[in-house]
């Protein structure tokens, strides 16, 4: 009876004891993948494929390309539950808030890099950008939030949209980072200059997403 019970001893411990060394084995391992899926994380350009731009033509007219005329380009503006897509021709209808993304993103999509910086408050740019015209399609504009930023020492209300678009044939002169047909969305902050016109005071990654 004593050998018996010596003999159940010896077996549970082993089995404990290679129970253990799995927990071990199985702890160790997940402290290893969970370290490096927060290492990927925050260093995600060591995980993403390199962008490749395309070569950018100041002298192609994009409006001429039938592949990129196919795409959906209206405006798709949301506010609450309600979206509508609104495009040139429903300037009549449009808020004053739409208007100026739909002419905004006119003066990115024709390349008119002239007038880009007027979409701004003043001082934005220490250097104007020069684009060429931008295949963009898929744009939508969502009312996000209200918030407050110092405009010229002074607190003013910032308007928050949430805007998100993708770029065919995508040759980084407008925007960088983000691969051709694909959408980053960003936050775009306006506020209202002296003449009570909306201007662009800054452009944010979208951090809560």
């Amino acid at each position: 009876m004593l050998k018996k019970k010596s003999r159940s001893r010896k077996i549970l411990f082993i089995v404990s004891a290679v129970l253990f060394v799995v927990f071990i084995a199985a702890v160790v391992v997940g402290g290893v993948w969970y370290w490096k899926y927060r290492n990927a994380q925050k260093n995600p350009s060591t995980t993403e494929k390199p962008i490749v731009y395309y070569p950018a033509d100041y002298e192609k007219d994009i409006l001429q390309d039938q592949v990129y005329l196919a795409y959906d380009r209206d405006l798709y503006y949301t506010n609450g539950s309600v979206t509508m897509a609104y495009n040139e021709n429903d300037r009549d209808i449009a808020s004053e808030e739409c208007l100026f993304f739909l002419d905004y993103f006119h003066s990115v999509i024709t390349g008119d890099y002239e007038s880009y910086p007027s979409y701004f408050v003043a001082d934005y740019f220490e250097i104007s950008p020069k684009f060429t015209m931008q295949m963009i399609y898929d744009l939508q504009v969502t009312v996000h939030s209200i918030s407050t930023v110092t405009l010229n020492g002074t607190e003013t209300t910032a308007y928050n949209f949430v805007v998100r678009y993708k770029i065919h044939r995508n040759n980084g002169t407008f925007r960088t980072g983000i691969y051709s047909d694909t959408a980053v969305p960003q936050v775009y902050q306006l506020v209202r200059d002296a003449e009570g016109k909306y201007r662009i005071y800054d452009i944010l990654k979208v951090g809560y997403e």
